[in-house]
Formats: structure tokens, C-alpha cells, sequence
């Protein structure tokens, strides 16, 4: 099953010194299904898929262009009511993702 997505998020930077900041975040999103597929049988399913999400992240800018992040979040997916179609979301609703990465600023 493929879905596509549709985020809003809040985030607030609460600490900076020098090189290195904090924040924490909130907020959606709103899933349908774009194709998904069972064997042979195509699924066909109208219903919205609703999420919420957390986070807290940490910075260090390691030029003024340029910072390295780590942003652990944790997720919940509930269950819509009309939905035929389970997948391993509607199984395990609560999801832990860390994502660490480079931001670049222009």
C-alpha cells in the first residue's frame, strides 16, 4: 500500500548558545491511499488516515551554511473507522523514529 501525506507541524527553538540549539515540535498529518495492492487484487480504500506526532531535536552548526542534527520523535496513528485495509500502522500504532541528518541553511 502506498500513501501519500500531508504534514503540519509547530516547532519551537527553546535554547541556543553558539553553535548549538534545542527544540521540540508538534503537530499531523493526513494520509489516503494512492495505490496499493493485495496478490493480484487491486485495494481501493476512500478513508483518511489521521497522525499525531512529537519531537525534540538537538543542532550543532558546524559551519554558518551548514549543521548536523539528531531529532528522535515518537507518532501515533489512529485507526480510522471506516478503513478496510490494516496495515502494520493500524496493528502498531505507535511509531519511534530518529532522524539525524545535515541541514544547510542559504
Amino acid at each position: 500500500a502506498y500513501y501519500r501525506g500531508v504534514p503540519l507541524r509547530l516547532e519551537w527553538i527553546f535554547w541556543q548558545q553558539d553553535r548549538l540549539s534545542a527544540w521540540i515540535g508538534a503537530g499531523g498529518k493526513i494520509d489516503y491511499l494512492v495505490y496499493g495492492k493485495l496478490g493480484d487484487v487491486r485495494i481501493k480504500d476512500n478513508t483518511l488516515h489521521y497522525s499525531v506526532v512529537g519531537d525534540i531535536g538537538l543542532e550543532y552548526k558546524l559551519f554558518p551554511w551548514v549543521g548536523l542534527f539528531l531529532q528522535p520523535e515518537i507518532s501515533y496513528y489512529f485507526k480510522p473507522s471506516s478503513s478496510e485495509v490494516l496495515t502494520y500502522r493500524t496493528e502498531h500504532p505507535f511509531c519511534f523514529t530518529l532522524g539525524t541528518g545535515f541541514r544547510f541553511f542559504f
